[in-house]
């Protein structure tokens, strides 16, 4: 049944009141943990996690919701951090602009202001000077000293391009080892393959490299059959391309327990698919099968350390040392597999983001919601917004909060954000939602 609602602006501010409610106990150096049911309750202290979990029982409020979380998600993707800090921006700017009335007036005032922040702000930049400028910029994103050394060593080891996996650690120390890795331009073919969040991450993999497409069960049994004889029941397959008919054989028995598979078309064409074809093989010591040579067989399969993808790239860290591919494996430990849960989140926000540093042609600018605080711009509304962030952070804890650093592309992006949401909402004039059946 669907439900139009006229007079939405009730709804958006208890909507956005509720999400900020849940999400910033967990921000800066002294974060409350926030408990989400998912597979089982998990404690987290990260306003990411949070905000991915959260769901209002209102039907017209969960839109008001979604509406945010599609916008933040962007913002993570882009940054890899910033969830929150858009949030309470947005929060912020949403009740000043309904206060005020005059709308669409508004949002000129705010846009405008926005374009005279990102002005200001890069006049504020620094250069990065070495790996403790990175650590402040790790720490900014994991507010743990120990953790922060480890991923700017990392980061300043490995570079730009390096890969870097972040995997559990067998015991509860966090530790990482230099390795050789490879990435793919393409990822997995199906969400369905997905197994944490939206990527799949395979611990240890079989990797089968096939020259030709897989379009019928005659084709992928083979493979299957050598995968059942084998102690392991992870692997990533790539090929010219899946069928319907194979993607739904694999996807059932993933659903099933039966084993945990990666499907990734062959990237590119002629030449450039043979090398990239190459050096999957060199990576992980697999031999290229081609079906017109004869049927596969199990010296065909090679093995990567871990593999990782998304639906745009596929990452692999291999067992043989090649030139050229130096990468690195983060093995994050905790005293319980909940926390390491958060622990590795967390650590892969600081990597991406102490690797955007890196890459930054602007530098690092003072964190900790301190540039905000002090760039003032021609909007009045957008001014007052920018104090709340450092305002939350002393709120929940002053006396812990350190000096950190964020890239300006981090700043300037959370509170793009922060502006298209809050812009957005303000003008809403209907809301129209089918009502969730909530019996199940």
């Amino acid at each position: 049944m669907k439900i139009i609602y006229s007079n939405p602006k009730e709804i958006i501010l208890s909507a956005i009141d509720k999400y900020l409610d849940f999400i910033t106990p967990t921000y800066g150096p002294v974060g409350k943990t926030i408990l989400i049911g998912a597979n089982g309750i998990k404690a987290v202290d990260d306003g990411k996690i949070g905000s991915e979990h959260f769901e209002l029982e209102d039907d017209a409020e969960q839109a008001i919701i979604e509406y945010i979380k599609e916008t933040t998600k962007q913002t993570n993707e882009r940054i890899q951090d910033g969830t929150t800090t858009s949030a309470i921006l947005m929060s912020a700017l949403v009740k000043e602009m309904l206060a005020k009335g005059n709308e669409h007036d508004n949002v000129l005032e705010v846009r405008k202001g926005l374009e005279d922040f990102k002005g200001q702000i890069l006049k504020k930049t620094k250069q990065i000077k070495g790996k403790g400028d990175l650590e402040k910029v790790a720490y900014s994103a994991y507010n743990n000293k120990d953790i922060s050394k480890i991923v700017s060593e990392v980061v300043s080891k490995v570079g730009i391009t390096g890969i870097i996996h972040i995997e559990d650690s067998e015991d509860m120390t966090t530790s990482y080892e230099i390795a050789s890795g490879y990435e793919v331009p393409a990822g997995y073919i199906s969400t369905h393959l997905a197994n944490r969040g939206d990527k799949v991450v395979l611990d240890k993999p079989y990797i089968i490299i096939v020259n030709d497409a897989l379009q019928t069960p005659q084709q992928l049994i083979p493979i299957l059959e050598l995968i059942m004889k084998s102690p392991k029941r992870e692997f990533v397959i790539f090929a010219d391309s899946f069928s319907d008919q194979v993607l739904s054989i694999i996807a059932m028995n993933k659903v099933n327990g039966v084993f945990n598979p990666l499907l990734v078309n062959n990237a590119g064409f002629g030449d450039e698919k043979f090398e990239i074809m190459n050096k999957i093989a060199e990576l992980t010591d697999s031999t290229i099968h081609d079906p017109k040579l004869g049927p596969i067989t199990k010296e065909h399969f090679g093995l990567a350390k871990s593999a990782v993808a998304t639906k745009e790239k596929t990452s692999l860290i291999g067992k043989k040392t090649v030139e050229g591919t130096q990468s690195a494996v983060i093995k994050v430990g905790s005293p319980t597999k909940n926390e390491q849960f958060t622990v590795r989140e967390k650590v892969e926000d600081a990597v991406g983001a102490t690797k955007i540093a890196l890459s930054s042609p602007n530098g690092i600018i003072l964190g900790g919601g301190m540039t905000y605080k002090t760039i003032k711009t021609s909007s009045p509304i957008l001014n007052k917004a920018l104090q709340k962030p450092r305002e939350v952070l002393e709120q929940n804890g002053k006396k812990y909060l350190k000096e950190v650093y964020d890239t300006a592309e981090s700043l300037i992006a959370s509170l793009e954000t922060a502006v298209s949401i809050a812009c957005g909402l303000v003008e809403v004039g209907r809301i129209s939602v089918v009502k969730r059946d909530n019996t199940k």
